[in-house]
């Protein structure tokens, strides 16, 4: 007898991407998409789709010393109205980061992002 198949509580997405945009810039872009494939928890708000997540992050990177110049995050799925209200730390246009710290990566700025957005919550 074959055991029925399993299906998972949540499955976690994380994706990155880099482009050169010109000679001395790259564009880094960082995805989280959070899945419920059994559907979400009562104790969030009522939603049909079991994506609980899609975030993205891109960032603008000065080479070769790695700093950031400018950055902008979205959400197109989040489970709370408040969940938005995280990116506008995210946003730099034109500029050096306060700090900049080569080696900075989209992906950790997007879970960055994260981890504020579930502090929030």
């Amino acid at each position: 007898m074959t055991e029925p198949q399993k299906l998972p509580l949540h499955v976690r997405a994380i994706r990155a991407e880099a482009w050169k945009v010109s000679e001395t810039e790259l564009d880094v872009t960082g995805h989280l998409v959070d899945d419920r494939p059994q559907g979400v928890p009562a104790w969030f708000d009522p939603t049909p789709a079991s994506t609980i997540h899609d975030m993205r992050l891109t960032i603008r990177v000065r080479y070769p010393d790695l700093v950031i110049t400018r950055a902008s995050g979205s959400m197109a799925t989040h489970p709370y109205t408040l969940c938005p209200d995280a990116l506008p730390p995210l946003e730099l246009d034109d500029q050096v980061a306060p700090g900049g710290v080569p080696g900075d990566h989209a992906d950790n700025g997007l879970l960055v992002a994260h981890d504020v957005h579930q502090h929030a919550v």
